[in-house]
């Protein structure tokens, strides 16, 4: 991906050759010990845990002592969280409206890209 020329055509291929394709589906999920088969329920739970791992992530690392999570500074869990050393990393601020844009300019992507199932 560092050298490629379209890194968003390239990071969708990622994703795509990496998704699963095998049509397994969930057709059931265990939720405090009761095994339930309704879709709503099966998509529900999902949501709740994607909704919430983060902040519960955090807040389990900072009640435990971890001091990286209490600063803007990432890098310190980074170098702790993996035994592997990083390349130098420079982080920079950005503003709202370079978020913005690149999240618009992602949707202008993708409304032009082919679909494929």
């Amino acid at each position: 991906m560092v050298n490629s020329t379209n890194k968003t055509k390239t990071a969708w291929n990622i994703i795509n050759n990496n998704r699963n394709t095998s049509g397994n589906v969930i057709s059931s999920i265990k939720v405090n010990g009761t095994v339930s088969n309704y879709n709503q329920t099966i998509a529900d739970t999902f949501n709740k845990y994607f909704a919430t791992v983060a902040q519960d992530t955090l807040a389990a690392n900072t009640t435990n002592g971890n001091a990286a999570f209490t600063n803007n500074n990432p890098l310190p869990y980074l170098f702790s969280a993996f035994n592997q050393s990083f390349p130098s990393i420079k982080l920079k601020f950005v503003s709202t409206k370079e978020i913005e844009d690149i999240t618009n300019s992602f949707q202008k992507t993708l409304t032009g890209m082919k679909r494929y199932r």
